[in-house]
């Protein structure tokens, strides 16, 4: 009887460490087993990173096109004026300076008008009436100081006439000239892409 009474109680001290045990163990790490992902589980968090990934890409590809259509306008932008202050008497100042370089004198600037190129709102078109008598060598000069200009200015109409018709000295030069203006909200917009690149 008296190993029978052990064996009972080394039975009972056997499970009441298994209960014990058991509460134990859910108490401590009964939780987190919950928590571990299935393999079904770990599969569909897998085929999410996949899909965003992918989404990431086509972030990335956006980014670098948009960049390149930024570094695009800014070169196409070189040739436009920059608006510092009124863009029309800016113009007129510009030829007027182009011409005294040139030693043309007489030169009658006129008319200067300000719009928007072709509907748009960030490049202004400035065009002024230019006319002038003076002799083909003057009229030369002041070409060549136009197209060598760091100010690009266009030439939308220009007619070359003798000053007399019976006995021409000089020659009478009239025409139309415009130049590009790009806007300060334009060239902002430009400056601050180039400072995020």
């Amino acid at each position: 009887m008296a190993s029978s009474k052990g064996n009972t109680r080394q039975i009972m001290l056997v499970l009441l460490m298994l209960v014990v045990g058991f509460f134990f163990f859910r108490h401590y790490f009964g939780g987190s087993l919950g928590r571990l992902p299935l393999d079904g589980v770990i599969v569909g968090e897998e085929k999410k990173l996949a899909r965003r990934l992918k989404q990431l890409h086509v972030v990335h590809e956006e980014e670098a096109a948009r960049r390149g259509v930024i570094l695009e306008l800014r070169t196409l932008s070189e040739t436009l004026w920059r608006e510092k202050r009124n863009a029309k008497q800016e113009v007129v100042d510009e030829f007027d300076k182009l011409a005294r370089a040139a030693s043309v004198m007489g030169v009658r600037i006129a008319s200067p008008r300000e719009s928007k190129f072709m509907g748009s709102s960030e490049i202004k078109q400035v065009e002024v009436t230019v006319s002038l008598t003076a002799s083909m060598r003057e009229i030369t000069r002041l070409l060549n100081a136009i197209e060598k200009s760091s100010k690009h200015f266009h030439w939308s109409q220009c007619t070359l006439r003798p000053d007399n018709q019976k006995a021409p000295t000089k020659v009478r030069m009239t025409g139309r000239v415009r130049a590009l203006v790009l806007s300060r909200d334009a060239e902002e917009f430009l400056s601050d892409k180039e400072k995020e690149s």
